[in-house]
């Protein structure tokens, strides 16, 4: 069963992408705004929750930012703005 979590607009990460799968697995977060995601460094990283945590919040295209470093990655994703219709 999923939790739907209306008023969370920022969310930051930081740990192992297994523990992250888990957690958004369980999670919709429609008008999330900022997700910053930072997995400390592993040799795999298989996170299929992921793309379906983004892909279900339609604010997000593609990642803003992604940093990698010898002990972590690091993903940004912002909410794109609205254009507005003339």
């Amino acid at each position: 069963m999923r939790a739907l979590l209306p008023a969370l607009t920022h969310f930051e990460f930081k740990g192992f992408c297994k523990y992250f799968e888990d957690l958004v697995e369980m999670v919709d977060a429609p008008l999330l705004d900022n997700l910053i995601i930072t997995f400390f460094y592993q040799f795999i990283f298989n996170t299929p929750q992921l793309a379906q945590f983004i892909s279900c919040t339609p604010r997000f295209e593609v990642p803003d930012e992604v940093k990698i470093s010898d002990r972590d990655v690091s993903i940004t994703l912002l909410q794109k703005p609205v254009m507005a219709k003339t």
